[in-house]
């Protein structure tokens, strides 16, 4: 069984880009965003600049990293209906390679008042956005929310072809995002020749 990601030199800096993959690692598909940050966390392919950390729940904890960060990525698992006819035990009759259709939504935060108190058991990507504003006055100028698609959340530790082929997108898509805004920031322009040069 896969144990949540944590770093412990979190504390000891703070990265420009937090990967946020959260889910039951033994409810099927819902695995999928714990996943995706446990596989970055591991595969020695992120800048050292980010961080990746898989969770069971959005927890408190996490808005003072939050407050620190300048761009997040938060993974999840997302239901979508099946597209194809099921069995009784839930197994696609006539299995088809099929579009993984992972969602990419932005985050604005806008301005809120700090909530009353944050309940990890209906925690959202936005609700702790906005502790991190309300408790440390900062959150990250950028913020994304990936939905990858499931459609099966029985207890096991199985994976949908969907799902899989989602995880995949997923990671394809932080990467390429990484490679714009953190591994190749863009260049600020040479100042203009000096006249007395």
């Amino acid at each position: 069984m896969t144990r949540p990601v944590t770093d412990p030199n979190l504390t000891d800096r703070s990265p420009r880009c937090v990967i946020i993959g959260y889910g039951n690692p033994l409810r099927g598909d819902d695995r999928a965003g714990f996943s995706v940050a446990d596989y970055l966390y591991h595969s020695g392919s992120l800048p050292p600049q980010v961080t990746a950390i898989a969770v069971h729940q959005l927890v408190p904890e996490l808005a003072e990293l939050l407050s620190q960060t300048d761009q997040v990525i938060f993974v999840d698992a997302e239901l979508r209906e099946p597209s194809e006819p099921l069995d009784q035990s839930g197994c696609a009759i006539h299995p088809e390679p099929t579009a993984p259709g992972l969602s990419v939504r932005s985050l604005t935060l806008r301005s809120s008042t700090a909530p009353p108190s944050f309940d990890p058991h209906r925690s959202s990507p936005e609700g702790l956005l906005d502790l991190a504003v309300s408790l440390y006055d900062r959150a990250p100028s950028v913020a994304w929310l990936l939905g990858i698609p499931a459609v099966d959340f029985g207890f096991g530790d199985q994976l949908s072809p969907l799902t899989q082929a989602g995880i995949a997108q997923a990671i394809d898509w932080i990467m390429a995002q990484l490679n714009r805004t953190i591994a190749h920031p863009p260049t600020p322009e040479p100042p203009p020749p000096s006249p007395h040069a």
